[in-house]
């Protein structure tokens, strides 16, 4: 009788190891084949890194997949303000692109290269010419001043290649062709950012165009209350860019002969 206790309780004791160790297995499957799936459908597919990423299902159809690029072009546009947003907001052919970086965006320009030669101040016909740059017609950049400039072609090269080639914190070095800009040059900055202009609510660092000819004239703090971009803001009057912001003033410009 006791050897039949005896083997009844080993039995039992084997019996429940063998469930515990069926259990081990199951869930050593199940949750092995679980992180698997994420590992590959989630962040380690579409992600930044397989290793640096936690397994979820957030990264799937967030940041990991989606990525900077999907908030951008699906999310609320840059807190600064601009012209555009991406290039779906520019004529064909153009880019949107920050006049300094961070601050305001505005459609580049389409620069069109000479092919032939029409003046006998023409350093080339086309670019084919050129040891280096593009021929283009003249001006490269916005002129004012004195007699009217007669176009020719140049072998157009930039100005400046980076910040290092200005004047300091008082310009950039504009990336081209944007603003009238052909080429690369150094552009004047009052302002970087909208949050450089902190005399009223609402003020925005935009480029603002000189009075006389129109060509823009650098980037400035322009304010709800008298701010302006160009002439067409100003009711019977011009827009003056000035020591601290662009204002509307009364009257014409003063403007060279």
């Amino acid at each position: 009788m006791l050897v039949a206790m005896n083997l009844g309780k080993w039995v039992a004791i084997l019996g429940n190891a063998l469930l515990l160790t069926g259990c081990g297995d199951d869930t050593q499957t199940g949750g092995g084949g679980g992180a698997g799936a994420s590992a590959t459908g989630g962040a380690a597919t579409g992600g930044e890194s397989s290793a640096g990423a936690p397994a979820g299902g957030a990264d799937v159809g967030g940041a990991a997949t989606g990525g900077a690029g999907g908030q951008a072009a699906g999310g609320a546009p840059p807190a600064n303000s601009g012209d555009c947003d991406t290039a779906a907001d520019c004529p064909p052919d153009t880019e949107c692109m920050e006049v300094a970086a961070g601050g305001y965006r505005v459609c580049t320009d389409v620069v069109v290269e000479a092919v032939a030669c029409g003046s006998k101040l023409d350093e080339c016909c086309n670019t084919a010419r050129c040891a280096e740059g593009l021929c283009l017609s003249t001006p490269l950049t916005p002129f004012c001043g004195g007699v009217q400039q007669v176009e020719y072609n140049v072998c157009a090269v930039d100005q400046c290649d980076n910040q290092g080639d200005c004047n300091g914190q008082d310009s950039v070095c504009l990336s081209a062709p944007m603003l009238g800009y052909k080429v690369r040059a150094c552009y004047y900055t009052q302002c970087r950012h909208d949050t450089d202009c902190e005399a009223e609510v609402g003020g925005i660092c935009a480029p603002v165009q000189e009075p006389c000819c129109g060509g823009s004239a650098g980037l400035y703090c322009v304010y709800p209350s008298d701010g302006c971009r160009t002439n067409a803001d100003c009711v019977d009057g011009y827009c003056q860019p000035g020591v601290d912001r662009a204002t509307c003033e009364t009257g014409g410009p003063i403007c060279p002969a």
